[in-house]
């Protein structure tokens, strides 16, 4: 899908963004330490991130349509030559169900969540613990309004996003940090090598 992505390169006589090809594709790599020249389009306010806010990436129904728009968005500079916080997480999240065959949650239930015994992660709240879901408030006018809850909370989104929207706990978070503490393992049940640890807590962003 993003094998025809193109790459801003500024703004034409005639006042509209230019492009051109990307010197390389973005890596998987790239992608993982946010490099590999994608945006989230909320931060800033360049011709690109406009573009995104317009496209609404994120707003797709599901993993297939995000991606669909993603292939159609220009990158923000060549891969590598710079650093964006960026729906490079999310697309990780396409690119793990390619990989596995699995769609998104169901991985992360059979791979991470059950051998770690977080029995409070997913994707969404089932109705019977909704009287353990944390109050989300806003601030206004010097006070705390608490928000009513997501009204699709006890549904699985058709959009689950590899950047974010999963419900836990701090019990359950606490045994995956316990387990990257570990070296990749937590109670005799081994997630990631060792040297895939130090290579998730190494330092992949050039000067």
């Amino acid at each position: 899908e993003l094998k025809d992505l193109k790459v801003y390169s500024g703004t034409g006589a005639d006042g509209q963004p230019t492009f051109e090809a990307p010197k390389h594709a973005p890596t998987v790599g790239e992608l993982m330490s946010h490099t590999a020249g994608f945006t989230y389009g909320a931060f800033g306010n360049t011709p690109v991130d406009k573009m995104y806010q317009q496209a609404a990436p994120l707003g797709a129904k599901s993993l297939q349509e995000f991606i669909d728009r993603m292939a159609k968005l220009p990158l923000l500079y060549q891969p590598g030559e710079g650093w964006t916080y960026s729906v490079g997480v999310d697309i990780q999240g396409y690119l793990v169900e390619k990989l596995s065959g699995k769609s998104f949650p169901d991985f992360l239930r059979e791979r991470i969540f059950e051998p770690l015994g977080m029995k409070d992660s997913a994707f969404y709240v089932p109705k019977e613990k909704m009287s353990r879901l944390a109050t989300i408030y806003s601030w206004s006018a010097d006070k705390l309004t608490p928000m009513p809850a997501d009204p699709n909370v006890n549904t699985l989104p058709g959009l689950p996003s590899g950047g974010g929207g999963l419900y836990s706990t701090t019990a359950d978070y606490l045994r995956f940090a316990q387990m990257l503490a570990n070296k990749g393992e937590l109670d005799g049940k081994r997630l990631l090598a060792p040297s895939t640890v130090a290579l998730m807590t190494s330092n992949a962003v050039p000067d």
